[in-house]
């Protein structure tokens, strides 16, 4: 079983209504309602509460067309759903008879053929939501319960970080366009993709795609898509840091790769790094503008950390690395592989020479206390997984996924599953468990409160959907 594959973050939870089967769609009963949400706030919920009640006429089953992107191991009920990361705002999409519609805090939307799950999305504030929806062979992107379209296809959906606007890509006829709201730009033969707002919600950064020769423009535009700066890049997978105030991407001139980067403050002045054979898995720090990616010159691979280049160890880097707190250093999975068998240990890069991490069958979801100075991955030994602290393992369950630190760095929780049952672990720094909280049919991924005392998470047990908080002590 492979890690990269089958550990990745649990889709969220949600807010749900029963809903009656109409002609015209999905309509509400008058039955019990969610507890108000408090008002909206970038703050966490630090209060348990029931989201929804999922009525016993709305199908659990998947959309046809669900993509399990960052899923964890497939849960016992495929209902699609998202909750917004604080607690406030949550959307499912329920099946009703032989169609879906999208339930968005208490309102419920309309009937489609399909809904594709992949595209559902809240605003940062989770009080919009947007997805892509067919009837018959029309696609539309349905933004507050609003169609856009009719289109001939339509690609992802994007909001901006203040909630007021949406971005998507849609094909009308032969030829894709790039929408902002209500505003399109003049289009291209081929596509588009991946629209990021930026940090101040004044710029859309996208993906153009002008012919079948390979060839891309990142396109750094105003929302009206009338002053345009266009770079023209060798790879698709361009990134934007965590703040969305920086976008790097990689460019090719003749036969050597280098990173070109710039501000949204000021997306005319580029830095251009240096030239390599190769260049991939561009990364950004957790917070600021440090940029991390792998080199390739003269055969020989190297990890690049602003500018700054260590020789790695002979091996494969197929999975994600991190770069660690305050820019002082990266973690990185070497990897060999001898036919279907693999073997991975943690490397510490820009750290000082210190003896090997224990080796594993696979190692991921790497993480760092907010100072450095702890660091924490999942791992699997003899078909068991647990959580190593540190280079310390803690107990192995049937599965385990994505720990974090609490904000003060003395606590680590994380997902586990042990015979069917999943629940929240609550561990000590050294990986010793001080709580094993209770288990849930499906259990969405962790946060904690403002306060750092208590860890919050969405969970879903049968009808019933809720947002628990526990304190770690």
């Amino acid at each position: 079983m492979c890690i990269t594959g089958s550990l990745k973050n649990i889709i969220p939870a949600c807010i749900c209504l029963s809903v009656l089967f109409m002609l015209s769609g999905c309509t509400k009963e008058k039955q019990s309602v969610p507890e108000a949400a408090p008002s909206v706030k970038k703050e966490v919920v630090a209060l348990s509460r029931v989201l929804a009640t999922i009525a016993d006429n709305e199908k659990q089953d998947a959309p046809p067309s669900h993509e399990y992107a960052e899923s964890s191991v497939k849960p016992s009920s495929d209902m699609i759903i998202e909750i917004n990361k604080y607690g406030n705002g949550v959307a499912y999409i329920a099946k009703i008879g032989e169609r879906y519609c999208v339930v968005h805090n208490g309102k419920v939307g309309k009937l489609y053929d399909s809904i594709e799950g992949y595209t559902l999305i809240l605003s940062p504030d989770g009080q919009r939501v947007a997805y892509g929806a067919k009837s018959g062979e029309t696609s539309y992107v349905v933004v507050d319960g609003v169609e856009k379209g009719p289109f001939t296809d339509r690609g992802r959906i994007a909001f901006s970080p203040d909630s007021k606007h949406v971005g998507y890509d849609a094909k009308i006829g032969n030829n894709w366009y790039m929408y902002v709201d209500n505003i399109k730009n003049d289009g291209a033969l081929q596509y588009f993709d991946r629209s990021v707002f930026s940090h101040d919600s004044s710029k859309v950064t996208y993906l153009e795609v002008t012919d079948v020769s390979g060839v891309y423009r990142l396109i750094t535009s105003d929302l009206k898509f009338k002053q345009n700066m266009a770079l023209t890049i060798a790879d698709t997978a361009y990134a934007v840091n965590a703040e969305k105030t920086t976008v790097a991407a990689v460019e090719k001139k003749q036969t050597k790769w280098n990173v070109v980067s710039f501000d949204y403050d000021h997306p005319d002045k580029l830095k251009t790094g240096e030239s390599y054979d190769d260049i991939k898995q561009l990364t950004f720090s957790e917070k600021g503008k440090s940029l991390a990616y792998i080199a390739v010159k003269e055969g020989k691979s190297y990890i690049v950390l602003d500018d700054k280049e260590e020789l790695l160890p002979e091996g494969e880097y197929p999975w994600p690395f991190v770069v660690r707190p305050e820019n002082r250093g990266v973690g990185i999975f070497i990897v060999h592989s001898k036919g279907k068998l693999t073997s991975a240990y943690l490397h510490h890069a820009f750290a000082p020479a210190s003896q090997q991490n224990k080796t594993y069958k696979e190692g991921a979801h790497l993480t760092y206390s907010r100072d450095g100075k702890h660091h924490a991955y999942v791992a699997i030994l003899n078909e068991k997984f647990t959580i190593v602290v540190d280079g310390k393992e803690g107990p192995f369950f049937d599965r385990v996924v994505y720990p974090h630190f609490s904000p003060d760095g003395k606590f680590l929780v994380y997902r586990a599953r042990q015979d069917n049952r999943r629940f929240v672990v609550v561990a000590d720094i050294n990986g010793k468990i001080i709580k094993r909280l209770p288990p849930y049919e499906r259990i969405f991924d962790t946060t904690f409160t403002e306060d750092g005392k208590s860890v919050a998470y969405g969970v879903k047990d049968g009808n019933q959907v809720a947002w628990k908080v526990e304190a770690l002590q």
